[in-house]
């Protein structure tokens, strides 16, 4: 079975620690949490977990953040995650599967979850999730450990661009199993009032 690093950058994340912490630990052979300046208790819950911890000074660039944060990492595939996101237990074995396809990434869909750990909620692509709930992300969130694949861009950053240009659009496939985004209930009333 292939090996996977899990890793992300924090800031000012000890709400979902915990919840990505549990919802990753079997599925992940490494966790690593690069953290940007966290004043909130992130970093004591992060080393109470067990989960290798990292400091970096911010530097306003997300992919600067991130390319850190994957060249922590050790094993063949790489999962980059934020805190408030998360993969349903129940995609372990698709996901690894399509690991062994000869792929260089793999994007998922991202639905958003005002509970945070609803796991009723359905999986595969559906004709009954609304288009305003779903948020299909085009850049990877899980792709190999290759110096060739890394991030682009300050704001907005993107991983896509270097798979695509050191191995071909076919190196990145898209798999219609659900990520699932925290989204607290005020977003969602505040979007309500913007519409």
């Amino acid at each position: 079975m292939p090996k996977i690093s899990l890793c992300a950058i924090s800031y000012n994340e000890a709400e979902h620690l915990e919840k990505w912490y549990e919802m990753h630990k079997d599925f992940a052979d490494e966790i690593i949490l690069v953290d940007t300046g966290s004043y909130d208790g992130t970093q004591e819950i992060a080393k109470k977990l067990g989960i290798k911890f990292y400091e970096m000074k911010w530097g306003h660039s997300f992919a600067e953040a991130k390319n850190f944060a994957i060249r922590c990492c050790k094993h063949e595939w790489i999962i980059n995650q934020n805190p408030d996101l998360w993969i349903n237990p129940m995609n372990y074995d698709i996901i690894k599967s399509y690991m062994k396809k000869g792929v260089k990434g793999i994007s998922m869909p991202t639905l958003a979850d005002k509970e945070f750990g609803n796991l009723d909620l359905p999986l595969g692509i559906t004709k009954e999730i609304k288009e305003k709930d779903l948020m299909r992300l085009t850049n990877c969130c899980i792709f190999r450990n290759d110096p060739n694949i890394h991030y682009r861009q300050r704001v907005h950053e993107n991983i896509n661009e270097s798979i695509i240009e050191n191995y071909g659009k076919e190196a990145i496939i898209f798999i219609p199993e659900y990520r699932y985004h925290h989204t607290p209930e005020r977003v969602y009333k505040n979007k309500a009032k913007v519409r």
